[in-house]
């Protein structure tokens, strides 16, 4: 018994270090804060925690028997590791390939782009894609005359283009269009005259010790998910998100 505890217990410290490593780079490099807020990334994270840290273990701890002839108990062992690093692939898999790649900003609204739906074709390469160990990415698309956007908008009902913001010839660096951003973000008024939006901003300058002119807000698109992105100013990175949603008029018609 004492042999089967020792045993489960090194599968368990091995686990938890590979798993470790797995959440941290989900969690820190792939959906750094606070883009897991709007990919949610539970339902492949959980099956890995569950597979590798709690069933792998737990089923050493059944098979393991000193008694046991030593050729059955590798073939066991090896049986449970396989079905671990079955999972822990699948986790990696699923997580990667609709990891966010770039946030979108477009007509005062940044649309979260996911490597599933990333079209390399007539890609501007001057903008580097995020590599594997790299964040996401902020980009600029510049606006449309109406007629060209409704244009646009008839060919993608047609099904022979793709939705603007996934048009990534179409992308920019944000450095070179600053202002524009600035001048498209919500306006204290706007954000004053949603309560639940104002009391989560006012929660967020307090607890930072920023001011709004310190940041620059848009709604955030992403899947099903709507929220406001909190943009800082001077560095022009995604630092958070506001769970609550005000739209920003368009000026498309």
């Amino acid at each position: 018994m004492i042999a089967r505890f020792k045993m489960a217990g090194l599968h368990l410290l091995a686990s938890i270090l590979v798993v470790g490593l797995f959440l941290s780079i989900v969690y820190f490099i792939w959906y750094p804060y606070p883009y897991y807020i709007f990919h949610s990334t539970i339902s492949a994270t959980q099956l890995v925690v569950i597979v590798d840290l709690v069933l792998g273990p737990l089923l050493t701890f059944v098979v393991f028997n000193t008694v046991k002839p030593v050729k059955e108990l590798k073939r066991d062992l090896a049986i449970i590791i396989c079905i671990q690093i079955s999972a822990l692939l699948w986790g990696v898999h699923i997580t990667h390939s609709v990891r966010p790649l770039f946030a979108v900003y477009f007509n005062g609204e940044i649309h979260s782009v996911t490597a599933v739906s990333f079209d390399e074709s007539g890609f501007d390469k001057s903008i580097r894609t995020p590599g594997i160990f790299e964040h996401p990415q902020l980009v600029y698309i510049e606006p449309m005359e109406n007629d060209q956007y409704r244009t646009s908008i008839l060919t993608q009902l047609k099904g022979e283009e793709i939705g603007i913001v996934l048009q990534t010839k179409r992308y920019k660096e944000v450095g070179s269009y600053k202002q524009d951003m600035v001048s498209r973000s919500l306006s204290e008024s706007q954000l004053k005259s949603n309560a639940r939006v104002n009391e989560k901003l006012q929660i967020f300058l307090s607890s930072k010790g920023m001011t709004l002119a310190d940041i620059l807000l848009y709604p955030v698109y992403a899947g099903p998910y709507r929220g406001i992105v909190i943009v800082e100013k001077d560095s022009m990175r995604v630092i958070d998100v506001l769970d609550a949603y005000i739209s920003n008029t368009s000026e498309y018609y």
